[in-house]
């Protein structure tokens, strides 16, 4: 059933506050959509939205609901998106087999779909979790081609960071950091709704310049991003 005028439009001005990254103001219409109405939408949004303001158990709470109506509904492609966050953050927690166990279900999902963002994060994270640079590059270069397919530049944006993460630590600095210069370019000029992606590139740029300053940190490639 979908919602209500009223809802959808408490709806769009928190998705608009988002995008602006109007944390507490997304939260509060958030919030209120979400005590209208139970909806995936609503715990979704209110989940990033906490996360952005440093509520990570909640976000993961909320979140982990907003996949259970996902799924529920058949929205594979926002269920699998919402599945490999979640992978990200219980392997940030070092809780491998959660993290293992959700990406499995996000892979899975995606298994029915076509080319969309769900997929390039699911790229993106499996560089992540890469156990060297090689297959990093790899996976990070498929994320960039299906960003720029769907035309998703922030999405392209992340993707770049890791490709020259990888490269940077495969020797190649120069062709590594081209691409940490494109992945900023485009960081610092898109407009986008998923200030994830842009948030990603960035935390990744300044993670692989740290790493390229540091000459015996730029070879431990297994610590995580």
């Amino acid at each position: 059933m979908s919602a209500g005028p009223q809802v959808t439009r408490v709806l769009d001005e928190a998705r608009a506050a988002f995008a602006h990254s109007d944390w507490e103001g997304a939260r509060e219409h958030f919030q209120r959509g979400l005590d209208a109405e139970t909806s995936a939408e609503a715990l979704d949004g209110l989940g990033q939205t906490l996360w952005w303001l440093g509520e990570e158990e909640a976000a993961i709470e909320l979140r982990t609901k907003a996949f259970a109506e996902y799924q529920r509904r058949g929205d594979a492609d926002a269920a699998a998106n919402v599945a490999i966050y979640l992978a990200a953050e219980y392997r940030i927690a070092g809780n491998a087999s959660v993290a293992n166990g959700w990406l499995g279900r996000g892979a899975r999902l995606l298994e029915g779909c076509g080319d969309c963002p769900a997929r390039v994060w699911l790229h993106i994270e499996r560089s992540k979790r890469a156990a060297t640079p090689e297959q990093a590059e790899d996976e990070a270069q498929r994320a960039v081609e299906l960003a720029r397919r769907i035309g998703d530049a922030a999405l392209e944006g992340a993707a770049l960071s890791h490709a020259g993460r990888a490269q940077i630590a495969r020797g190649e600095e120069q062709a590594g950091m081209a691409l940490l210069d494109e992945a900023m370019a485009i960081a610092t000029s898109v407009e986008s709704d998923d200030p994830m992606a842009i948030g990603d590139a960035c935390c990744t740029t300044l993670a692989a310049c740290e790493r390229l300053a540091d000459p015996q940190r730029a070879l431990d490639w297994g610590r995580a991003v």
